[in-house]
């Protein structure tokens, strides 16, 4: 998996899950994401990434966006964020909670695994801490 960065869209798995998210957007595709990590015992990087992803679209249609975002992927694949606000609810946001939990407390978690090996762990948290508050709202 290609990392440029360290927010949440800045990883290949993510893009990726934007572009196909993109060509059916559903509230099945973000709850089965979401559902399949809290079920995972190993979380892989590319779900990871995925499930961070699929939060920071939660975070985002709320209005709550990252630091220096500035929504081009979001554009080129034309998501539809109305409708994402519209499938928000409380059991939502608490499987959107428990699955980024997953990822990035979990000790088995590749993409937490990825952060620590590059020395980046507590930055990375940070980013996801946020990304919690955010998704809340």
């Amino acid at each position: 998996m290609g990392i440029w960065g360290i927010t949440n869209f800045e990883n290949d798995a993510a893009v990726e899950w934007v572009a196909e998210f993109s060509e059916k957007q559903s509230i099945d595709k973000i709850e089965g994401l979401f559902t399949d990590a809290v079920e995972e015992d190993e979380p892989d990087a590319e779900l990871g990434a995925a499930v961070l992803a699929a939060a920071e679209l939660l975070a985002i249609s709320q209005g709550n966006e990252p630091e220096e975002f500035d929504g081009a992927l979001l554009e080129d694949y034309e998501i539809d964020l109305e409708s994402i606000h519209e499938w928000i609810d409380a059991d939502l946001i608490n499987l959107a909670l428990n699955a980024v939990e997953k990822i990035s407390q979990v000790e088995d978690s590749a993409l937490r695994q990825v952060w620590e090996e590059e020395d980046e762990l507590d930055h990375w948290l940070h980013v996801v801490e946020d990304l919690k508050k955010r998704v809340k709202g």
